[in-house]
């Protein structure tokens, strides 16, 4: 009888040594999910904070950074098409007409296509806008969230009929081109103005073979340009305290 007793017991020991292994494993399991996932959520945060930084809100952020490498990965492309073909690039052309209005073009070429004026946008993952749309955004990353940008049509449109005006007589025929060098998909983009960098040197080059500007035109139209930047041209730090001190004229 006492054998048949101890054996009870040590069954009964087993048993809740059996359950409280259980529980243990089940809470260290909980605890690593748990630490994971704050581990996610951190990362996301962090990821969310930094894209805030891209907002208009933040001029001299990542957000100019990437810009800025953008716009030297378009500066490198018209540069070998200057190269290939012949013409004259002006990047970062930035001028005050004599009324106090100012603009910044990322990029103008003259060449045998004709004459470019090149909007460069930063914005990165899948971009979504209508040709007429006031603001478009770019949905980035698996979280599919969404950052809201000025239509870059509108706004390339807006620097062209001010350049257009800066030539005093026959001012040329400007072909507007948007360039989303860092974005995945331009897929939901309603327009044809809009290109990733490679569709945009194969466009131009196209354009070269088919229209075939003589060098008389590009010398000339590159010499009032030139003569543009001379006369009227300024930084872009005073550029972006000309736009400061209007919005602050509006308030």
């Amino acid at each position: 009888m006492p054998d048949i007793l101890g054996y009870i017991l040590l069954a009964f020991f087993l048993i809740l040594f059996g359950i409280f292994f259980v529980v243990i494993i089940a809470i260290l399991v909980s605890t690593g999910k748990s630490h994971h996932k704050r581990t996610d959520d951190q990362k996301r945060q962090s990821e969310s904070e930094s894209d805030e930084e891209w907002d208009d809100d933040y001029p001299l952020t990542q957000r100019e950074w990437f810009g800025k490498v953008g716009e030297n990965h378009v500066a490198d492309m018209l540069s070998r098409i200057v190269s290939e073909y012949q013409g004259k690039a002006f990047d970062d052309f930035t001028f005050m007409d004599e009324n106090g209005h100012s603009s910044n073009i990322d990029h103008i070429l003259v060449c045998g296509g004709g004459v470019f004026v090149i909007e460069t946008k930063a914005n990165r993952g899948s971009i979504f806008g209508w040709k007429n749309d006031m603001y478009w955004y770019a949905e980035k990353g698996y979280s599919q969230e969404s950052k809201t940008f000025k239509n870059p049509i509108l706004q390339n449109q807006g620097h062209i009929n001010h350049l257009r005006r800066m030539f005093k007589v026959n001012p040329p025929k400007m072909i507007s081109m948007i360039i989303f060098p860092e974005a995945s998909s331009l897929r939901n983009v309603d327009s044809n103005l809009v290109y990733d960098i490679p569709s945009a040197y194969a466009y131009i080059v196209e354009q070269i073979r088919n229209k075939e500007y003589k060098p008389g035109f590009i010398n000339r139209i590159s010499s009032q340009l030139q003569s543009i930047k001379n006369q009227y041209g300024i930084s872009l730090e005073e550029h972006k305290a000309n736009i400061r001190d209007k919005y602050q004229d509006q308030d």
